[in-house]
């Protein structure tokens, strides 16, 4: 079993051409993973098969995984960008991908959004990271999970990012994850993260998080998942390193590819899928 998960940064826009705009890429991408006989499952289903190989897809089921990161309003909303014009959400484009090509007794389409889920976070990151119009909210969290395509999961308390004003990542240093190496820390940045995301957004995909910069620690994934995880109501947590997920992986550590970084067309992308 080798499932890829293929990640995606829906604030990535910059041209409207597919090695540019992770937009544009999700687009074609859908119709080469179609082209090619994967079928898209949540990744929650995915957990689920690599930790039960008794259930594990038969050979010529051939399952793909979507994820987007950070949670901008791009993943949920069509929005103009003020350089490059109207762009459609990915939640969207997978929706406007459920044409003829797909079969009608199968699942739709299905990606899961690791928000950050800090409210004061957000509305720093809006103007630091992107124009300050507001593009950053947790409005949409709900209506996007009733949608049927879209789960939320956590992306940490506020990515201990470098933006953010000093000490308000939780960590000693701010623009890594690796640094999350403690108890305090790590409550700060993924408990009280996982309470928020049940009460603002209560789905299958707050039992999934995904470590900023992709980064994980020995601490998180040896010691405070295995010992905390059912207590917050986490069962996976996913890395970026660039393998697809097996039977037998460390649930905790678990991989993903990354457009712009793992693949750049989707003569990469195809190759990556033929390999699993």
């Amino acid at each position: 079993m080798k499932i890829p998960v293929l990640t995606y940064h829906a604030m990535r826009i910059d041209g409207n051409d597919y090695a540019r705009n992770d937009h544009v890429a999700l687009k074609e991408d859908l119709l080469t993973v179609a082209a090619l006989g994967f079928a898209v499952r949540s990744l929650s289903d995915i957990v689920a098969r690599s930790s039960n190989g008794s259930h594990a897809p038969e050979p010529a089921e051939k399952w793909v995984g979507l994820a987007f990161d950070d949670g901008p309003d791009f993943d949920f909303y069509d929005l103009p960008h003020p350089t490059w014009g109207m762009q459609r959400s990915m939640l969207n484009i997978m929706i406007d991908g459920m044409g003829a090509s797909h079969p009608a007794k199968a699942p739709p389409v299905h990606a899961t959004s690791f928000v950050i889920v800090s409210p004061d976070a957000r509305r720093q990151l809006d103007r630091t990271c992107m124009i300050g119009r507001d593009w950053w909210r947790d409005e949409w969290w709900s209506k996007a999970v009733l949608t049927g395509y879209l789960a939320i999961g956590s992306h940490s308390w506020n990515h201990n990012h470098p933006t953010l004003r000093p000490g308000e990542s939780g960590a000693s240093t701010n623009g890594t994850f690796t640094v999350v190496d403690n108890f305090d820390a790590a409550e700060y940045q993924i408990a009280q993260a996982a309470s928020l995301l049940k009460e603002k957004a209560p789905n299958a995909g707050t039992s999934l998080f995904a470590y900023p910069y992709g980064e994980s620690s020995d601490y998180l994934v040896r010691e405070y998942f295995p010992l905390h995880g059912a207590r917050l109501g986490i069962q996976a947590a996913f890395t970026c390193d660039p393998s697809p997920v097996t039977e037998g992986c460390n649930r905790w550590r678990l991989p993903r590819y990354v457009f712009g970084r793992d693949w750049k067309s989707p003569d990469e992308l195809a190759r990556i899928l033929r390999e699993c």
